[in-house]
């Protein structure tokens, strides 16, 4: 993953919990304090450790930090390094939903070697919609449903995700429902 993943892990903790937590969480993880460069591509077992050390160091589940990490990818990382393809992406929570197939063909621009997920989006009524996930990475439903959790927030919409299907239950990809109203 790209450096500005673990950045972003890092101000999220820094920011709910403070600096000292962040140097627990690095000296359980193993990792050395480092700066993250944004553009540079890191192993996923860094920010897979991080994750994992950050749920051990404030006693939530693996599952709590990335949900929240998701939500903060949103209202945070996003909104500050990547307002305008927020904003292009669409004016509402439905129409940016629907252009998700596509968004990561814009961010790889940016990162050449992004490996991104793949969406199937299908939208079932007005503020229904299921979103089939496809990553090559495991375990990231939880952070996939802070996003979307995240994304209804940035649309000023009161929205319900729930995991439909994973990985985890013999399926070859996520589906989450999502609706508003």
């Amino acid at each position: 993953m790209y450096g500005i993943i673990n950045t972003s892990i890092e101000e999220l903790v820094i920011e709910k919990f403070g600096a000292p937590t962040w140097e627990e969480i690095l000296i359980k993880s193993g990792i050395k304090k480092q700066i993250f460069l944004s553009s540079e591509a890191y192993d996923d077992a860094i920010t897979y450790q991080l994750a994992s050390s950050t749920a051990d160091v404030v006693g939530v589940s693996i599952g709590d930090v990335l949900l929240e990490f998701g939500k903060w990818w949103i209202l945070h990382t996003c909104q500050k390094r990547y307002g305008s393809m927020l904003k292009t992406g669409g004016g509402d929570l439905a129409e940016f939903l629907i252009g998700l197939p596509s968004f990561h063909s814009r961010v790889q621009l940016m990162y050449p070697k992004l490996s991104p997920p793949e969406f199937k989006v299908e939208k079932l009524k007005d503020q229904y919609f299921k979103v089939h996930y496809y990553s090559k990475r495991p375990a990231l439903q939880e952070f996939m449903r802070g996003l979307l959790l995240g994304l209804a927030t940035y649309f000023k919409v009161n929205a319900t995700v729930q995991l439909l299907q994973s990985r985890e239950q013999g399926f070859e990809y996520e589906i989450f429902e999502i609706s508003w109203n």
